[in-house]
């Protein structure tokens, strides 16, 4: 019996796969995928259902807030609630995504909180359908499935798509892959022209629908680039390539869009791809925001398959599709290309690598198969289904099994949120930290100067100095400069903080300073508000870690003066620090205050000038009896942000109207 040889086999896909290809209804197919991802990621769905607190990420409450001022037919021209005093001009038609929610709420009445839940998930899945029929088109089933589970399953896109993520991640794979289909069958009519120029039309009409849903021009030149490699690539001619890329420039008009967000693409690739200090801020805003961190080979694994072996197999199989089937792929090449810049560019890229790196894990089980196949001819019928499941076991991250569905904040936190709607003016504007812009928007329906989407560089500066000063004067100026003057982002920053710090005119308009446990451990605070400013010990955070006390107990019994505070005990009565074998206080740190919300000032409880450590340790007991202890650095200590919510001091410039530390502390500017 004359054996097959090995290399027939490895490189072509066999009558059986054609077959099983085939005899597969693509709906079917489509349908199972999608209902077993489903399944995974709705399987907690009821507790986001019957609650009020949903939503999963910052920028989900821009959008969610959109929906329901559609709803309410309050949606305006200008945007009063952000970016104070510039205001933002609100998009015009609004976002698709918040209409999408505001139709199918009024279409099926169902409230709009389970939309947000539920969308998600959902429009999640949907770019299986393009997927399907473009991978069909040069490869086999082994292809897709290992390019569809690993596109869902994947880390970043499974989180970025889970319940209460309400946000564009959900169809971006879907635009994407069904821009690729169209300009791939665009390409492969070289004789039927009108067939290959209706196709390039579907592209260009689903490219500006992707633009109304995620408005990144950056999409436009490199779609065109796929379009002109796929027409060389297919031999079309001279004359044809310059009339299908005119009517695909014609349709798209790319650089239009590249020209209305001209600023942000300067500021990005200035500040994040050419790691220059943009507006000379003295700490690279993009490198501190976490998505926008490169990946390593490690997290690279750990966000993809997690597991080295098949994660290699994965890329090794990525590369031999890319030279096998290279014309298929130039198409989809600048995704693939952006997938890989991840390690360069931040995390937040590995989605549009994702079902390329399962494509590439598929096609070595297929050609695994095939092998077989030829080898063993007799056990034909058993290799193709025990590929596909050997394809459906590598490309799942086990994990995603166990993945628990959280909302953004507890509900403690939500519920302060919204509470601010109670203790401010409707004409308030709130001067916070950029990542709760949006849910303030949203939960209390207050004005702010910086959010998720509004994130100008020259505010994150008068913010952070404002907040870090430790002369309440000088935060009251750039509080009511900033209030009360319109400022062009052109100005360089230490212009615009000399100007503050003249300014002497209070805001026109209430304004409450906002402060939360997270902006302790910020970054981009700390480095810009500090600037030269020593930290003991170089860490980036003048705080150390915020320990709640728990009650020791006694005889079985909890007490009610002494507790435990990690290292070392407190005495409430006696106020009086109990050291223990691992650590003693008052030797470690300079000094001990202590700080009882409900009273007035701050106690001295020791001070040791031969201290190892010039730090200050905080001992705060809250207006519900709760203990905790904070360790603040030197160059921190006497800062508004630490007296304001750490120690809820005295001033002469701001009034405190709200505490429930450590969740929310609020201060009115007094006018």
């Amino acid at each position: 019996m004359r054996i097959p040889k090995a290399s027939g086999t490895l490189f072509s896909r066999s009558r059986d796969t054609e077959k099983t290809k085939a005899s597969v209804s693509p709906f079917l197919l489509v349908f199972s995928l999608s209902l077993f991802a489903l399944v995974i990621k709705l399987r907690e769905v009821g507790s986001y259902l019957a609650g009020e607190n949903i939503l999963a990420t910052h920028d989900a409450f821009r959008f969610a807030r959109f929906a329901r001022e559609l709803q309410a037919h309050t949606y305006s021209a200008i945007d009063y609630l952000t970016n104070v005093p510039d205001f933002a001009v609100n998009a015009d038609p609004p976002p698709l995504l918040s209409l999408l929610a505001m139709w199918l709420s009024s279409l099926l009445s169902v409230r709009l909180e389970a939309l947000f839940a539920l969308l998600p998930p959902v429009l999640s899945v949907l770019f299986l359908i393009p997927f399907y029929f473009w991978t069909r088109t040069f490869a086999g089933p082994h292809v897709f499935l290992g390019g569809a589970f690993l596109g869902i399953f994947n880390y970043l896109y499974f989180t970025r798509t889970r319940p209460g993520y309400f946000d564009t991640d959900c169809l971006i794979l879907f635009f994407v892959f069904l821009i690729v289909l169209f300009i791939t069958h665009a390409a492969r009519e070289r004789e039927n022209t009108h067939k290959s120029l209706l196709f390039i039309l579907l592209a260009g009409i689903s490219f500006k629908l992707f633009m109304w849903w995620y408005s990144l021009s950056v999409f436009g030149p490199l779609f065109v680039f796929s379009l002109c490699a796929g027409l060389i690539a297919h031999r079309h001619t001279k004359r044809d390539i310059l009339l299908k890329t005119g009517m695909f420039l014609l349709i798209t008009n790319p650089f239009a869009a590249m020209m209305d967000q001209a600023l942000f693409l300067k500021d990005y690739v200035l500040g994040h791809v050419l790691r220059m200090q943009a507006y000379e801020m003295s700490i690279d805003i993009y490198t501190h925001i976490s998505e926008n961190r490169p990946v390593g080979p490690h997290l690279f694994v750990l966000l993809t398959t997690e597991n080295r072996a098949t994660a290699g197999l994965a890329a090794a199989g990525l590369l031999l599709l890319l030279l096998r089937h290279f014309r298929s792929l130039l198409i989809p090449l600048p995704l693939i290309l952006i997938g890989v810049a991840s390690f360069t560019l931040g995390a937040r890229y590995l989605i549009y690598l994702g079902p390329f790196l399962g494509m590439g894990l598929g096609y070595m089980v297929q050609l695994f198969a095939g092998f077989l196949e030829g080898r063993f001819p007799r056990y034909r019928a058993a290799v193709a289904p025990a590929g596909i499941v050997l394809v459906l076991f590598l490309s799942f991250p086990a994990q995603r099994l166990y993945y628990e569905n959280l909302p953004l904040f507890d509900n403690r936190t939500y519920n302060n949120i919204k509470e601010l709607a109670d203790v401010t003016e409707k004409n308030a504007s709130v001067w916070s930290w950029w990542d709760y812009g949006n849910p303030i928007e949203y939960l209390s329906g207050r004005a702010t100067y910086l959010d998720n989407t509004q994130f100008k560089p020259h505010k994150v500066y008068l913010v952070a100095r404002s907040l870090l000063t430790d002369q309440e004067e000088r935060a009251g100026r750039m509080i009511a400069f900033l209030s009360n003057t319109t400022t062009p982002d052109t100005m360089k920053l230490p212009e615009i903080e000399e100007k503050s710090l003249a300014y002497t005119v209070p805001p026109n308009n209430p304004v409450y300073v906002y402060l939360y446990d997270a902006m302790l451990y910020m970054a981009i605070l700390h480095g810009t508000g500090l600037q030269d400013k020593e930290i003991t010990g170089g860490k980036e955070s003048p705080f150390g870690a915020l320990i709640k006390c728990s009650a020791a107990e006694s005889g079985g019994r909890s007490t009610e003066t002494l507790f435990n505070c990690f290292a070392f005990s407190f005495d409430d009565a006696a106020k009086t620090v109990i050291p223990t074998e691992r650590i003693d206080p008052e030797k470690l740190y300079r000094e001990i205050w202590y700080r009882d919300r409900a009273g007035s000032g701050t106690r001295v409880l020791s001070r040791n000038t031969n201290a190892e450590f010039d730090k200050t340790l905080q001992i705060i007991k809250t207006r519900k009896g709760e203990l905790y202890a904070l360790l603040v650095d030197r160059a921190a200590r006497d800062s508004v942000l630490n007296r304001m919510f750490s120690l809820r001091d005295t001033f002469r410039n701001f009034e405190p109207v709200y505490d429930d530390f450590p969740n929310m502390v609020v201060y009115r500017v007094k006018q």
